[in-house]
């Protein structure tokens, strides 16, 4: 059993190592959107998936590990043990880092959350304000419906059909 908690100790270990980079990389996201800095927004979010992908392998290998674990303690349990039950069963002092790992993973998933809905506010915000450019560059190119001098709709100017910008 002790060989178990000591892996899900390590595997909780480095979920909160890659929790830590993914929230480093969104905080860079946010400001590269702040800068409107196109090509580091897209590495970012490149390697915020990476990261993401990593936390997925490693969360599954961790729920694996739980159910060994409930097996262990409970093998007739329906339903894989929680943290605060499994600590119940580990020695002292590994009991003590599996919770302080815990409450510290759990910490850095609500930040990363939190972190997470202001990069996505942000990028709301930048869409609808490129939208609103295009909206207007798209009424400024097709002259709009204006009156000319003699009380007439002015005829429209030369229609847009797309649009490229670069950084």
């Amino acid at each position: 059993m002790d060989k178990v908690l000591a892996e899900l100790e390590e595997l909780m270990r480095r979920l909160r190592e890659e929790h830590e980079q993914l929230l480093d990389l969104i905080r860079r996201k946010t400001e590269a959107l702040r800068m409107a800095t196109p090509a580091l927004v897209a590495d970012c979010c490149e390697r915020e998936n990476e990261s993401i992908q990593r936390i997925g392998a490693l969360e599954k290998r961790r729920q694996v590990l739980v159910g060994q674990i409930t097996s262990l303690i409970d093998p007739k349990a329906t339903q894989p043990m929680r943290m605060a039950e499994i600590v119940k069963h580990a020695a002292p002092k590994r009991a003590d880092r599996l919770k302080v790992i815990h409450a510290e993973l759990r910490s850095l998933v609500d930040q990363v959350r939190h972190d997470s809905a202001i990069a996505r506010i942000a990028t709301q915000g930048l869409l609808q304000h490129m939208q609103g450019i295009m909206q207007n560059m798209k009424q400024l190119f097709a002259g709009g419906n204006t009156y000319g001098k003699r009380g007439v709709m002015a005829g429209p100017n030369a229609m847009m059909s797309s649009f490229s910008m670069t950084g």
